[in-house]
Parts: structure tokens; sequence; C-alpha cells
């Protein structure tokens, strides 16, 4: 769900910035209080259009499904589908992602790759957090990529 990872995504960004763990913990509370919160207004919005008074910094995160679960949409897929994944992605839990694409994508046409040294861009990466990527002196996709690509696409039938 997004939810879970904006949760991994904070902490990841956290820990390479060098916060300590207890710190972290803290900021993932607060950060999960504010997710509540943002649940809280979405339910008061059915009732009160309070986004339209709200920052649009607070009004976005009101209008968004926290809780998404993109499984069920998944496997009503009928034509073919690449998952690329980025190995170093902070962004997104690559380990926990996998399986369930792997069980929504049973019996498709399906391919999943993931690419070592990648981040959530797929860019080769040091760390995979999101905030490297402004300090990276080279932007490149990781080796493989556009192969992939290629690849994948002449696989398709017309």
């Amino acid at each position: 769900s997004p939810k879970i990872q904006e949760l991994y995504r904070v902490s990841h960004e956290l820990l390479y910035s060098g916060y300590s763990s207890l710190s972290i913990r803290l900021h993932l509370l607060s950060y999960r209080l504010q997710l509540l919160a943002a649940q809280l207004l979405q339910a008061l919005e059915k009732v009160v259009p309070l986004s339209q008074k709200l920052p649009r910094e607070i009004a976005f995160a009101v209008h968004l499904d926290w809780d998404f679960d993109i499984i069920p949409y998944l496997k009503t897929v009928t034509c073919p589908v690449l998952v690329i994944y980025g190995e170093l992605d902070k962004t997104v839990p690559v380990k926990e992602s996998v399986p369930l694409m792997e069980k929504a994508l049973k019996d498709k046409n399906a391919t999943i790759k993931i690419f070592p040294k990648g981040n959530h861009a797929l860019l080769e990466s040091e760390s995979g957090v999101w905030s490297e990527v402004s300090r990276m002196k080279k932007k490149e996709f990781v080796p493989g990529y556009y192969d992939l690509i290629r690849d994948w696409i002449k696989t398709l039938e017309y």
C-alpha cells in the first residue's frame, strides 16, 4: 500500500541521513500519526469540503487512498506485463513486493526483473535512497535496462 511504501521510504531516508534508531522510530510514529490524520480528514471530507480550505500539501494527502491494494486489479490484467525493480530501491520494499507480484500475476504473461545496483528510478545507485539522486555525478540507467525493454517488446505478439 502507499502507506507501507511511504513508511519504508521515510525510514530509509532517515537511516541514510544518519539518524539514530530511536530517532527513526519517533519520526515514523509522527509520520504514522500524520497518515492517520489524513485518513480522518478523508472521512470528514465526505461531510464537509475541508480540502478546499487546507494547504495543497495537506489536501493532496487527504485525497490519496493510503491503504490502496493493487493486487485485486493486477489479477484482472490480461495483457503482457513487465515488472522492473531496482535491487537497492528504498522507495518500494522490493523483497516484499516481488512475491506479491508473482502471486498476483501467476498464470499471466508476466516478466519480473530485478536490476542489481538499481534505485527506484532504475538509475545505478550506491544506496538506493531517493535523496541520493540529486548528488549523483552521472545519472545513468542500470546496465541492461534498455536491452530488457527492447527484448521484452520483441517478444510481444501483434
